[in-house]
């Protein structure tokens, strides 16, 4: 809506108000999840909660590894801006791609032990907020 107002777009107050009751109840949606994946992966692991419970500054860290162990969705729909070629699979520029969260998080090739949940683990691919390639897990 921001990049069409910039560029002398009109946007009509019906688009705008669509825009708001689709992304208001995304946004209640995807926190209470996350709120309750992060209680939840809490009270299943003793021992992490009682760490966090001591010391407040871990709360970021429990919310973080949530959203890599147990992310609120589990997918996505991104565009591919270029043509890829993907493990030998070639994708035109403009292609929709979905991609899966959940099955990226827990690739026991990029997360060590990552079927287990650890506060103190430092990455997960939930949000970036830059262009990434397609083949962003080479850089982990």
């Amino acid at each position: 809506m921001v990049k069409a107002q910039n560029y002398g777009e009109k946007i009509s107050d019906k688009e705008i108000i669509a825009q708001v009751c689709l992304l208001i109840p995304a946004a209640i949606d995807t926190t209470n999840r996350l709120i309750a994946n992060t209680l939840f992966c809490l009270c299943s692991n003793q021992d992490q909660l009682i760490q966090v419970q001591n010391n407040h500054k871990l709360i970021l860290n429990a919310i973080e590894e949530t959203l890599r162990y147990e992310p609120p969705i589990h997918s996505t729909v991104r565009m591919a801006l270029k043509d890829v070629d993907l493990m030998g699979v070639k994708i035109p520029s403009g292609s929709l791609i979905n991609v899966n969260f959940a099955s990226a998080n827990r690739d026991g090739k990029y997360f060590q032990d990552s079927e287990k949940f650890d506060i103190f683990r430092k990455i997960h691919l939930i949000f970036r907020l830059e262009v990434v390639d397609i083949n962003v897990w080479e850089e982990l």
